[in-house]
């Protein structure tokens, strides 16, 4: 029996009109072999349909595999759906992954499909290296359009991301957070074999105020993860009055301080250690 797990608290910014979904890509791949016995099933989609909607099952030579569904989302329109097998799967077992998903033109894949992958016989290692994560350039703060599902205010932002430990590229994942005082809000997932990581990443981050940080996981097949260190903007802030008189033309008593930080980012690292501290 399948039992599935949907996040309560929705996007703040959802182009939630279409309620359908496509497949944009799944891992283990079709044909795949030598998987981990401890390996996760991950399918990313886009849409805002509900999992049950998509009629996906995972069987073997038995019949359907016991295991439960897991549900994150990023701030616009793209899921990952993340399947753990309970007690993992059997040593060099063949199984299928079906699903009764919509028919689309620019999906990944189309109508009714099925996916086949067969195990070997030993867990997946874990990662020995963090991923990298650096800000290349960051937008202005930009008020966003409604009729192109962007957030109410955003701005436009570029970084570098640099993978761990790859074995299994295929399997592997790279999910970008903001570090946010309630929690994470994953922004971009992508498989680790779906793009040139030698290129920047570009992604809209919603709200972003002052000041923020960034933050990269890379997830291998068997769902162990490696966290990158915070990537973090701080926004120029004015001069004090002391420094504007200066600029202006007037005397500076009593020394020129420099522009203090902004306390935002500062905020944020004490969360982001003690999320580190438990993903290590």
């Amino acid at each position: 029996m399948l039992t599935v797990f949907t996040l309560l608290a929705g996007p703040a910014w959802a182009c939630d009109e279409d309620q359908a979904v496509d497949v944009l890509a799944i891992s283990p791949e079709d044909g795949s072999v030598g998987v981990p016995l401890d390996a996760r099933v991950v399918l990313q989609v886009r849409g805002r349909g509900a999992l049950e909607a998509v009629g996906v099952s995972l069987s073997d030579t038995r019949g359907i595999v016991p295991g439960e569904w897991s549900v994150e989302r990023t701030e616009g329109m793209v899921g990952i759906w993340t399947f753990t097998p309970a007690g993992g799967f059997s040593p060099d077992e063949a199984y299928r992954i079906a699903l009764d998903a919509p028919a689309t033109t620019d999906a990944g894949y189309e109508g009714d499909w099925a996916v086949e992958f067969e195990t070997g016989d030993h867990d997946g290692a874990g990662l020995a290296v963090d991923p990298e994560l650096a800000l290349v350039s960051v937008g202005q703060a930009t008020t966003g359009m409604e009729s192109r599902c962007e957030p109410v205010a955003f701005r436009r932002v570029e970084a570098m991301f640099t993978p761990g430990e790859v074995r299994r590229p295929s399997e592997e994942w790279m999910f970008l957070y903001l570090a946010d005082e309630g929690g994470d809000r994953l922004l971009e997932a992508k498989r680790l074999d779906s793009r040139d990581w030698g290129a920047a990443l570009q992604v809209l981050v919603p709200e972003p105020g002052e000041a923020f940080c960034l933050f990269a996981v890379h997830r291998n097949a068997s769902g162990d993860e490696g966290v990158s260190n915070p990537a973090c903007f701080e926004a120029e802030g004015l001069p004090d009055d002391a420094l504007v008189a200066y600029y202006g033309g007037g005397t500076c008593g009593g020394g020129c301080a420099s522009v203090s930080p902004v306390f935002g980012v500062w905020a944020l690292v004490p969360w982001f250690l003690r999320r580190r501290r438990v993903t290590a």
